[in-house]
C-alpha cells in the first residue's frame, strides 16, 4: 500500500520491507472488521454453532464458523480440506514426507499445507500444550 507513491508502512530495517503485507486478508483482519462493523452481533449466542479453537460464528450463517489458520469444518474441529495431512507422533524421531501436487503455471500463486500431529492420549496431549506455554 502506497501514499503519494511512498510505502504506507516502512520497516526500521529496510531489509524487512519484502516481509510486509499477504497475499490475502488473515484470520485476525477479518474477525476486527467483523467486529468494528458489529457484524459479530448478528449471532446469538444461544442458537449459533459453538465454534472451537478460537473461532466464531459467520455472520451471514450463523450455524458454520469462520475458523483460524489451521483449522476448518463447520465448528472449526477438523483440519482444514486441501494439502497436509494428520499424522500420529510417536516417542521416536519420525521425518514428515510429504508430496504437494502443486501446479507450476503460476510461480507467485500461495499454497498454505496444514499438518496436525496427534499424540495416542490426551495427558501426553496435555503435557505438550505445557510444555509449549512455559517456554
Amino acid at each position: 500500500v502506497t501514499f503519494n507513491g511512498e510505502p504506507a508502512i516502512k520497516p526500521k530495517d529496510e531489509m524487512y520491507m519484502q516481509t510486509l503485507g499477504s497475499p490475502f486478508p488473515s484470520f485476525n483482519e477479518y474477525a476486527m472488521v467483523n467486529e468494528l462493523y458489529r457484524c459479530k452481533e448478528l449471532c446469538k449466542p444461544d442458537t449459533s454453532a459453538k465454534c472451537e479453537n478460537g473461532g466464531y460464528p459467520h455472520p451471514r450463517d450463523c450455524t458454520k464458523c469462520i475458523c483460524p489458520t489451521g483449522y476448518g469444518g463447520v465448528l472449526c474441529n477438523e483440519r482444514p480440506s486441501g494439502c497436509g495431512k494428520t499424522v500420529q507422533a510417536s516417542s521416536n524421531w519420525t521425518d514428515l514426507v510429504d508430496i504437494l501436487n502443486i501446479s507450476d503455471d503460476d510461480p507467485n500463486e500461495y499454497t498454505m499445507c496444514n499438518y496436525w500431529i496427534e499424540e495416542e492420549t490426551d495427558d501426553k496431549r496435555r503435557r505438550i500444550e505445557d510444555l509449549l506455554e512455559r517456554q
